[in-house]
């Protein structure tokens, strides 16, 4: 059999990705805070179309006002939360849109065959273009430094603050970053994480499998995934946030039925390589894990079925998520019955 498939699908925004108010950490006095983007964010640059920060300098004519950001600073998102620092050009400082809907168009071309009478081949390949695509939460606030006297002597000038949550409102004309500008005590200055649109992003990967039947109530199976990309590229930092996916996975089984099919058995091995993964505040790398897991099941009656599953007989402790709980082995017994 063989088929070729096209479909094309939305992902709207959550409550979360749109309403999202948390405070994830506090810096120098100022709140770091995870935020929506339902109404987008925006830079405040000078008449000369110089971007402008909140100026932190001791003693500056503009301390805790709005100031153009100095030739030759640089502009870094500092490490915090687990995740390292990153450096950013202050043309990539770009007012942001709201967060809206992404769109997905994938196309799968795929093969299912029996060989020999004992063996089945399955490939499936396919490819997704994503439009729009959201990203995790990014840092869009990030600080100003001067390195004139080397990286390790920096000192801190300024924050890119957005113009919804700088701490600062337009006085009398209007207009952010002139003398006239009052504090604003109900949005004090914050460094926010929030999410954003990538625009356009291409994936593409395979599934293959190859099982094969020794006999009626024997049988083994091998599969292989592949992904072709592990991280996409942020706008905004110019640097790699990750695809939260390893680039393969290796998986076998080996299964068995009684010829009167009142008990079953299973045996599977997977195999996960290391894969770096992002999400909110978890930032980190998976290492690796190989598990076995080994199922068996009788059926006392027609009514009555009992099961064990023996996860991670190996117990390869592992975690499968940044901040998830780390996995051992565990057995579960369950009996059911069938009304």
């Amino acid at each position: 059999t063989f088929r070729l498939t096209a479909a094309k699908a939305f992902n709207t925004p959550t409550s979360q990705g749109l309403y999202l108010d948390l405070v994830v950490g506090l810096s120098s006095a100022t709140f770091v805070k995870a935020r929506g983007n339902a109404n987008g964010y925006n830079y405040t640059r000078s008449a000369n179309d110089i971007l402008m920060m909140i100026d932190v300098r001791p003693l500056s004519p503009t301390e805790f006002d709005l100031a153009e950001v100095p030739a030759g600073a640089v502009l870094i998102i500092p490490a915090v939360l687990g995740r390292p620092a990153q450096f950013v050009q202050a043309e990539d400082i770009l007012d942001l849109d709201a967060v809206f809907s992404e769109e997905i168009f994938t196309v799968e071309a795929g093969y299912v065959g029996i060989l020999g009478n004992r063996m089945r081949v399955t490939l499936d390949l396919y490819n997704s273009w994503y439009e729009n695509f959201v990203s995790d939460l990014t840092w869009i606030t990030p600080v100003v430094l001067d390195t004139s006297d080397g990286l390790e002597n920096f000192r801190v000038l300024g924050i890119i603050g957005t113009e919804e949550h700088n701490g600062i409102l337009p006085g009398p004309d209007g207009i952010e970053g002139t003398p006239d500008d009052l504090r604003d005590f109900a949005n004090p200055r914050e460094f926010i994480l929030t999410n954003v649109n990538y625009g356009s992003v291409s994936v593409g990967g395979l599934d293959f499998s190859l099982a094969y039947f020794f006999s009626r109530n024997l049988s083994g199976e091998m599969r292989i995934s592949y992904l072709g990309k592990q991280a996409f590229d942020n706008p905004l930092t110019q640097a790699k946030d990750p695809i939260n996916a390893p680039a393969y996975k290796l998986s076998a089984s080996l299964s068995y039925t009684s010829p009167n099919s009142r008990w079953w058995s299973n045996l599977s091995i997977r195999h996960i390589p290391q894969f770096d993964w992002a999400a909110g505040v978890f930032f980190g790398t998976i290492d690796s894990y190989t598990v076995a897991d080994i199922n068996l099941g009788y059926r006392i009656n027609d009514t009555y079925t009992i099961k064990t599953n023996l996860n991670n007989v190996n117990n390869d402790v592992h975690r499968e998520i940044v901040g998830g709980a780390e996995l051992g082995r565990q057995v579960v017994l369950s009996l059911s019955m069938n009304l």
